[in-house]
């Protein structure tokens, strides 16, 4: 069986991502004066993340076992295991392994005995770049993530969203919405995380005009961790970006994130266009998640679940996707759901 037809990637499949901080979907970002562009930056420390190791486990069936280079002892692989040269695994009889190269290349393992990871290396390196490659790129991100919690991703996440480095400013408590999401509903609740500074639980809610200027539209002072607005009060309209920050009060932070309310006719129409991508697939978890991405891609964060869970379900809850899915909670700012499905 074809490595490609194992993950779902077909000629029919081709794959768009968002994740941490880059949309592979063209992105008109506005000019920063105040705050440095990290995009360069970023796509460097992409580069670093896969030079720290050759593969790592997309999938695993029955049982196979690796050995770290220097080391004695056999470990259980499981997904996300990642192996550097010098490394060896071997499988038991029945065991398939599907690994991801870091030049976003898969390789399937599923004969018995012992391999070396620097002759798989070479083999990877003769697999052909396909359209699959954005879909890698993805999973490769995700599969390598450092961070030991969904709340340390969630940060490092949005700390960098939209190629802006936030890094200058106090962390960012928001949680949802999320940077640049948009929403169509009558009403807005925005979430934050709690900070010990704030004194009783109070905290400051700022609107401005836009992500720069220090015009203020309303500043609230809350107690608690969430505020709901009305969209149908007079000054927030569909149709229009809003920026805001919160911070314990007292203790004022540059971090803007931002939303947009959209009329009804433009949500419909992208939750339509994502729903007709997958229908028109063949429906694989792949095709659950390109549709999920798709609109998360363009702005519908907390609708794009429902596919990114679709995955989870065609697959009777497989641990590769759970990884996918955690991912989604947690940059969608839903940290105590993601910790149950978070895969270390």
């Amino acid at each position: 069986m074809d490595t490609k037809q194992y993950l779902g990637i077909t000629k029919k499949s081709i794959y768009y991502f968002w994740g941490n901080g880059i949309n592979l979907y063209n992105q008109t970002i506005k000019a920063m004066k105040k705050l440095s562009l990290l995009l360069f930056a970023f796509i460097f420390s992409l580069a670093a993340i896969a030079a720290e190791n050759e593969f790592v486990v997309f999938s695993i069936k029955g049982k196979a076992e690796y050995k770290a280079n220097g080391n004695k002892d056999w470990k259980t692989v499981i997904a996300k295991t990642p192996f550097n040269k010098g490394d060896k695994i071997k499988l038991e009889s029945g065991a398939e392994v599907v690994l991801l190269y870091k030049e976003y290349k898969t390789l399937k393992l599923n004969k018995k005995g012992s391999y070396n990871i620097d002759k798989l290396i070479s083999q990877a390196q003769k697999a052909k770049v396909d359209e699959s490659t954005a879909y890698l790129k993805f999973i490769w991100k995700e599969f390598n993530k450092k961070h030991k919690n969904p709340a340390d991703y969630h940060t490092a996440y949005m700390q960098t969203k939209g190629g802006v480095d936030r890094s200058g400013c106090t962390m960012p408590l928001m949680l949802s919405p999320s940077y640049g999401e948009k929403i169509f509903s009558p009403s807005i609740t925005l979430v934050w995380d709690k900070d010990t500074a704030a004194k009783d639980n109070q905290y400051t809610v700022v609107f401005f005009q836009d992500e720069l200027e220090d015009i203020k539209l309303l500043e609230l002072d809350v107690v608690g961790n969430s505020l709901s607005l009305s969209s149908q009060t007079f000054w927030i309209k569909a149709g229009k970006k809003y920026h805001w920050v919160v911070y314990a009060k007292g203790t004022p932070n540059c971090a803007r994130y931002s939303f947009e309310l959209i009329k009804e006719v433009a949500f419909n129409n992208l939750l339509v266009e994502a729903q007709t991508m997958f229908e028109k697939s063949e429906k694989t978890p792949l095709d659950a998640i390109k549709a999920g991405s798709w609109l998360e891609a363009n702005g519908l964060m907390q609708q794009a679940g429902k596919y990114y869970y679709k995955a989870l379900e065609i697959t009777k809850f497989a641990e590769e996707y759970k990884i996918l899915y955690s991912g989604w909670l947690a940059r969608a700012g839903q940290l105590d759901e993601a910790k149950k499905w978070w895969v270390d």
